[in-house]
C-alpha cells in the first residue's frame, strides 16, 4: 500500500474509534514504518494507539497476533527461493544493510538480487533508504520477527547465520569512509582470517562491486598480490582497476611496484611513466623511474621504436626539470636526468649532448666526488670534442 494510501486508513480507523487527535503526521508516518503499510497490521496498529498505548509497543503487541502472522506466511509463501533468502538473511543481520554490498554478496553466492528486492518491496516486506548510491536495505520493523521465526529449521538456515554474521562485522563504519568503501574495506581486512577455500569468494564480492566503485580494484588488487595470487591473475586485476580508474596515480604506481617485483622491468617502468603522466610528481619516485629508464634503453633500445622512446624519456625529463628547478635533486638525480638527453641525442645532436654534459656539471658542483656525475662528464666530454 502506498504512503498516501496508508494515511488515509490509519486516520479513517483512528477516526472510526474517536481517537482521530492522537494521529499526527509523524505518529502516521512510524505506525507505517512499523507495519510496512500492510493494511491489516495499519489497522491493528491504529486500535492499539487508539486505545491509549504507547507506540514503541505496537511491535510486540503486532507479534501476538496470529492472523498477522498468516498475513507474513502468505505472502513469504509466494516469494522464490532467492527472495526467501534474502528475506532471511536481512532478518538474521537484524538492521539495514548497505543495498550494494548485499548485492556483491548475493551475487557471487549465486542469488539474483534484483528480482529478491523487488518481490521484498512488493509484498511490503522490505524497504530501501535513499539516496541510491548508499541507500540501506532492510525489512519493515514486523518483517524482521517473523523472518526470524520463519528462518527456524530452514535447511538454508546455518548458511544464512553464517553469511549474516559475517556480513554485520563487514558492515561496521569506519572513519572518513562511506558506507559502501567502509563495507568492502572491511571485508578485505577480514580476508585474512579466512581459510583460503574462501579467500576466492570474499575477493569475488569485492571485485563485482568495484564494476559500480572503482576505487575498489585497486584494493582487490592490493590483497592478491599481497596473498601471492598468480601473477597473471593478479596483474589483470591492476590492469582491470587501471581501466576503471585511468587518470589515479596510485593505481599506476602500485602495479609499476608489483612488477618490479616480480622482474618485468618494462611493464614496471610503462606503469611508472603513466603514474607521472597522471599527476604522480615526486622526485625519488621520478629519478628511480629515470634510473630504471635509462639502464633499459642501453640494453634494449633497439628493441623500442624511437617515437615510443621518446614519449617515454619526455613524460620523465620534464618532471625531473620541474624538480630541478625547485633544487630538489641530488647530484645522482641530476646524472640521471642528463643520461634521459643522452640517450635520445643522435651523432647530430649536439645541442642535447650539451645539456647532459650541463646535468653532470650541476651535480658534480654539488658533489664533486658523485662517480654517476663523473661518468656522465666523461661520456658527453667525448662526444663534445
Amino acid at each position: 500500500m502506498g504512503q498516501g494510501e496508508a494515511r488515509s486508513l490509519i486516520l479513517a480507523e483512528a477516526r472510526r474509534l474517536h481517537a482521530e487527535p492522537r494521529f499526527d503526521s509523524r505518529t502516521c508516518e512510524r505506525i507505517i514504518q512499523l507495519t510496512g503499510a500492510l493494511p491489516y497490521a495499519l489497522t491493528l496498529a491504529t486500535a492499539h494507539v487508539s486505545a491509549g498505548h504507547d507506540l514503541s509497543s505496537v511491535p510486540q503487541a503486532l507479534g501476538k497476533s496470529e492472523t498477522l502472522s498468516a498475513l507474513f506466511d502468505r505472502s513469504v509463501e509466494v516469494l522464490d527461493d532467492d527472495a526467501v533468502y534474502l528475506y532471511m538473511l536481512l532478518g538474521k543481520i537484524g538492521k539495514p544493510v548497505v543495498t550494494h554490498a548485499l548485492e556483491a554478496v548475493l551475487e557471487v553466492h549465486g542469488r539474483k538480487f534484483e528480482s529478491a528486492f523487488e518481490q521484498l518491496q512488493f509484498y511490503s516486506l522490505a524497504t530501501a533508504s535513499s539516496p541510491e548510491a548508499h541507500r540501506l536495505l532492510g525489512l519493515t520493523q514486523m518483517a524482521y520477527a517473523h523472518s526470524k521465526s520463519y528462518s527456524i529449521a530452514h535447511p538454508d538456515e546455518m548458511e544464512v547465520e553464517d553469511l549474516a554474521r559475517k556480513i554485520r562485522t563487514w558492515a561496521a563504519p569506519r572513519a572518513y569512509m562511506g558506507p559502501v568503501f567502509s563495507f568492502f574495506r572491511n571485508l578485505l581486512d577480514d580476508i585474512q582470517h579466512l581459510p583460503m577455500s574462501q579467500r576466492n569468494n570474499v575477493l569475488s564480492i569485492a571485485a563485482h562491486a568495484s564494476q559500480d566503485y572503482p576505487e575498489l580494484g585497486l584494493e582487490v588488487a592490493r590483497e592478491k598480490s599481497r596473498l601471492g595470487y598468480p601473477v597473471n591473475e593478479t596483474r589483470q586485476s591492476f590492469k582491470n582497476a587501471a581501466a576503471s580508474s585511468y587518470d589515479d596515480p596510485m593505481v599506476w604506481i602500485e602495479w609499476s611496484y608489483f612488477e618490479r617485483s616480480h622482474g618485468n622491468n618494462y611493464q614496471s617502468i610503462v606503469t611508472a611513466i603513466r603514474a607521472i603522466e597522471s599527476g604522480h610528481s615526486d622526485p625519488q619516485f621520478s629519478s628511480d623511474t629515470a634510473a630504471a629508464l635509462a639502464d633499459y634503453l642501453s640494453k634494449n633500445k633497439d628493441l623500442i621504436p624511437s617515437h615510443r622512446r621518446g614519449s617515454f624519456i619526455e613524460s620523465v625529463r620534464n618532471d625531473m626539470r620541474k624538480h630541478r628547478d625547485s633544487n630538489l635533486l641530488s647530484a645522482t638525480d641530476l646524472s640521471r636526468l642528463g643520461w634521459l638527453y643522452l640517450l635520445e641525442a643522435s651523432p647530430q645532436d649536439r645541442d642535447l649532448v650539451v645539456i647532459a654534459n650541463q646535468m653532470a656539471q650541476e651535480g658534480l658542483d654539488l658533489e664533486p666526488n658523485n662517480q654517476y656525475c663523473k661518468n656522465l662528464d666523461e661520456r658527453t666530454s667525448m662526444q663534445l670534442c
